[in-house]
C-alpha cells in the first residue's frame, strides 16, 4: 500500500474534480471502505490504485461519476511512502 507521509491540512473534493495525471488520497469511499487512505492517480478514464497488483485499478472509473468518493489530492512534491 501506498501512503502519503506529511499529510497537507487541505479539504477532500469529490474524486470527479481529478485531473488527468492527478495523485490523491482515497477519504471516504462507502463501496469500497478498505481503500481508504490509498494513494490513487488519475490515468485517462482509469482509476489506480498505487503499490497494489495492476488487476485491482479501475478501468473506465471515470465514465460515470462517482460524486460519492471522496478524495484529497496531492500537491507537487508531496512525498509518497510504499508499505
Amino acid at each position: 500500500m501506498a501512503c502519503v507521509v506529511k499529510k497537507e491540512t487541505e479539504e477532500s473534493v469529490s474524486i470527479d474534480d481529478m485531473k488527468d495525471g492527478d495523485m490523491a488520497v482515497i477519504v471516504h469511499w462507502s463501496s469500497y471502505p478498505q481503500f481508504v487512505d490509498y494513494v490513487v492517480q488519475r490515468s485517462g478514464n482509469m482509476l489506480i490504485l498505487l503499490g497494489v497488483p495492476s488487476g485491482r485499478s479501475f478501468g473506465s472509473f471515470f465514465d460515470t461519476p462517482s460524486g460519492s468518493i471522496r478524495v484529497r489530492i496531492l500537491n507537487p512534491g508531496s512525498l509518497i511512502e510504499l508499505t
